[in-house]
């Protein structure tokens, strides 16, 4: 009976040594950059509240703490449309020889998964039957910019799509704009830190922007457009227009954090320009010279507005260039004439010059190109 007892001890004691070096390799291996796959046989309706197994991708750190790239929201009813609160994208996590258990504080409460495959490169786990593929993100082979400033605008679409955009820049600065469907309507400014603006934009530099295209199209109807611009030494460096959330998931994962950032942080109510009539609904501006048009992207227009509203009024006289005019506007957005420096507005029958300090238009040119004008511009 002894003897029994003392191996059966003894096998104990070597499943827990055999446990703990699995939950040791598990801690090693699961940490870093994990994006989806789309793996064939992974579908399957997922059952109560267990959403992590459709998240974008994961990072998981060293203190037991990970970041779901898809974010965590409560919804609030509002009325006839529910919106919804973003809780930002980080939480817990914990590990064991054969489950992986994360925090959910969206319904405070930890939901468990049996790992099904964890190596350095490949993660796969699962719950009911039902089970998700992760690889591992690999470190950039390119070097990615720094960037002054990024800034993501969101369209409307044919149901309750937040309207809004937002500038973030390298020294902390946030501007937001909301317009519809956001829990803040208006014009807001804040800030953030040095250490939150590098994670923003650190999200993006994992990415080849040469891979990149300017636009994403679907031929799904009545979708909402996220619109990125990312500026460089004063110059845009690249836009990136999203139709329907189909652009790659790695810039995807990116953009979901600032495009809900104004809820995470402290807002302080903004004025607009009193010369610029209804400055807070303009969403693309036009450029028309001749029968030519150049519609700028709602992001872009965001930028262009910014500097609008920190440029100084003047007396300078300048020969016209084109006119611009806003489109799908909320409100009608008065129409002025410009250089690319210096835009005039009308106001109350009286002309008012606004010097933004530098040719917008010439300095981003090189990414836009004109097309004929057609009567909705």
């Amino acid at each position: 009976m002894n003897r029994l007892f003392y191996i059966l001890l003894l096998l104990t004691f070597l499943a827990s040594c055999s446990d703990d070096k699995k939950r040791i390799a598990n801690e090693k291996n699961i940490l870093g950059d994990w994006m989806r796959v789309n793996a064939k046989n992974e579908g399957g309706e997922l059952s109560g509240e267990f959403f992590d197994l459709d998240a974008m991708g994961f990072a998981f750190y060293l203190n037991h703490h990970y970041d779901n790239k898809a974010g965590f929201f409560k919804e609030v009813e509002d009325g006839k449309w529910g919106k919804e609160t973003y809780l930002g994208s980080d939480s817990k996590f914990r590990l064991t020889a054969d489950s992986l258990y994360l925090f959910r504080p969206d319904n405070n409460k930890w939901h468990s998964y049996k790992i099904i495959k964890l190596t350095p490169d490949s993660l796969k786990f699962g719950r009911n039957g039902i089970t998700r593929s992760f690889k591992r993100f690999p470190a950039p082979k390119f070097k990615a910019p720094a960037f002054d400033e990024i800034i993501l605008s969101t369209s409307d679409c044919f149901g309750p799509c937040p309207i809004s955009s937002t500038l973030i820049n390298s020294n902390g600065k946030v501007v937001f704009n909301g317009q519809q469907y956001t829990n803040y309507l208006g014009l807001f400014s804040g800030n953030i830190s040095k250490e939150k603006y590098n994670r923003l934009q650190d999200n993006f530099r994992k990415i080849d922007f040469d891979s990149l295209n300017n636009e994403y199209t679907s031929g799904i109807t009545d979708q909402q457009t996220i619109c990125t611009t990312f500026v460089k030494d004063g110059k845009i460096f690249k836009s990136v227009s999203d139709y329907a959330r189909i652009a790659p998931l790695i810039f995807r994962m990116g953009y979901v954090p600032v495009e809900n950032l104004y809820q995470q942080i402290p807002l302080l109510a903004i004025s607009s320009p009193h010369y610029i009539p209804n400055f807070n609904y303009m969403m693309n501006a036009t450029f028309i010279n001749g029968d030519m048009a150049l519609r700028l992207k709602q992001s872009e227009t965001f930028l262009l507005m910014d500097y609008l509203r920190n440029g100084k009024t003047c007396k300078k006289r300048f020969a016209p260039r084109f006119k611009m005019h806003g489109f799908f506007t909320i409100n009608k957005f008065p129409e002025a004439e410009t250089d690319g420096r210096y835009y005039t507005f009308v106001e109350k029958g009286r002309p008012v010059t606004i010097d933004i300090g530098f040719n917008f238009y010439d300095v981003n040119a090189k990414n836009w190109q004109w097309r004929k004008a057609t009567k909705y511009d």
